[in-house]
């Protein structure tokens, strides 16, 4: 997590900190997202069905994709020779194996044992492993890995094609050229197939990049730290408001919306912030599970203690189980 000097970006930590946020935030309300169609509630609570259709869902996983498009450039920058086989291996084992350690060993058993949606009907675990998980489609939060390993390899590639191919004086030019790629692209996901994630990689590609294209105008200095906050805050506004209201250019707007909190956050950090960023990645795996208890259990309760249970009881156990795991010798399941 370093940018062109070797100094920790701390701008990153905080912003990846908060991402986290807002996802176990969208997860812990999502049942009062009328969109979401799995659980219902016959409590109403428009002020969270707000928050996560207007503030929330818009902007949680292109943070993720963006952050992670920024390290990425920074990664294959530093080195001298890039090979695939040894970066296909590290993401791997860093997103496939997890993808289904996770699924088999958490996220099924879990649904399957309160009886969730899809798994009200299957009296027999074996059948959980060899057809949710491998056969259905059925893939929950992990969606986020597999797509993510996809779009890794697809920057890679395009890194290496760069890096034996074009001139070292033409790389931010056809970087940019390939961010419009990706812009059509994000705009003919809808009609991708789904197989293999394609459609979320076609989809979610634009935020990678957009991360890549950040790194690179900070590297050359294109954008010089700090900026003027109040023009930043301003366009942060703006851009959250654009992302919210004007849906047929949202992607513009929420790469705006990114590259403006990048910008608004502090050079400075602090031990929560850190944990938090640190941890995200298991936070992100073992959170979502644990929602479908509290959803089974809880659904017509009072929304703020779904909202309770949810956020502070099962984020918290999330958190916990994180940094236990990261400690033991099945650390490798948290990316470590």
């Amino acid at each position: 997590m370093f940018v062109d000097d070797g100094v920790m970006d701390i701008r990153i930590v905080n912003l990846r900190a908060i991402a986290i946020l807002l996802v176990v935030i969208g997860h812990s309300i999502i049942l009062y997202d009328p969109s979401w169609g799995l659980y219902y509630s016959e409590v109403s609570m428009p002020l969270f069905e707000s928050i996560k259709h207007y503030l929330i869902n818009p902007v949680q996983m292109p943070i993720f994709f963006f952050i992670s498009g920024f390290l990425f450039y920074h990664s294959v920058n530093s080195k001298k020779e890039l090979s695939f086989s040894k970066f296909f291996r590290s993401k791997f084992f860093r997103l496939i194996v997890p993808y289904f350690c996770i699924a088999l060993l958490w996220m099924n058993p879990i649904k399957w044992l309160v009886h969730a949606p899809g798994y009200a009907n299957i009296s027999d675990l074996k059948f959980v492993i060899l057809y949710q998980t491998l056969f259905s489609g059925h893939l929950g939060h992990l969606w986020y890995l597999p797509t993510l390993f996809g779009v890794f390899a697809v920057a890679f590639l395009c890194e290496l094609f760069f890096k034996h191919y074009i001139r070292s004086s033409w790389h931010t030019s056809f970087h940019v050229a390939l961010l419009f790629i990706f812009f059509i692209l994000h705009y003919v996901a809808p009609y991708s197939p789904s197989w293999f994630c394609l459609s979320s990689i076609a989809n979610y590609m634009v935020y990678f990049y957009g991360g890549i294209i950040f790194n690179v105008l900070l590297i050359n200095r294109i954008i010089v730290l700090p900026p003027p906050k109040v023009g930043i805050l301003l366009c942060w506004l703006a851009s959250l408001g654009g992302a919210i209201c004007i849906e047929s250019i949202r992607v513009f707007f929420i790469l705006v919306f990114v590259v403006s909190s990048y910008l608004l956050l502090p050079a400075s950090t602090n031990r929560l912030m850190k944990s938090l960023s640190d941890n995200s990645y298991g936070i992100y795996l073992f959170h979502s599970p644990l929602i479908y208890i509290i959803y089974t259990y809880f659904k017509d309760s009072n929304p703020w203690l779904v909202l309770f249970l949810n956020f502070i009881v099962m984020g918290g156990l999330a958190w916990l189980l994180t940094i236990v795991v990261s400690k033991s010798r099945l650390k490798f399941i948290v990316g470590n």
